[in-house]
């Protein structure tokens, strides 16, 4: 089924359609698509800052898991320091951004559990 505004296949949450990150381009479907790139690396600090990785979040977790899964390879991949990926800020310290890691490695890894 295709979404015929943006001629994209919809993604079933329950899994019944099943793609792995290297089977498209997964970006064309990706909630970021066409959006601001700035606005995955929150330059604010304190409660601004905050609220802008919130709402980079926020975004993210409408991802179709495909999306969600290339996202998080390709932070780790490129060893990303900074920035919100699949979801998941980086922080901004060396704790805060090794448990991020280990969040990425679970979504990029991730199997949707509905396709059996």
């Amino acid at each position: 089924m295709t979404d015929v505004r943006t001629n994209v296949p919809q993604f079933h949450r329950r899994g019944t359609i099943a793609y792995t990150a290297d089977d498209v381009e997964w970006q064309a479907y990706a909630a970021c698509n066409g959006e601001d790139p700035e606005r995955w690396f929150p330059a604010e600090s304190g409660r601004a800052g905050q609220i802008e990785v919130l709402q980079a979040v926020e975004v993210c977790l409408t991802c179709p898991l495909i999306a969600r899964q290339g996202c998080a390879r390709l932070a780790l991949d490129q060893r990303s320091q900074y920035g919100v990926w699949a979801g998941v800020h980086l922080g901004t310290n060396p704790k805060a951004r090794a448990q991020a890691r280990w969040k990425l490695r679970a979504i990029a890894e991730r199997t949707d559990q509905a396709t059996g």
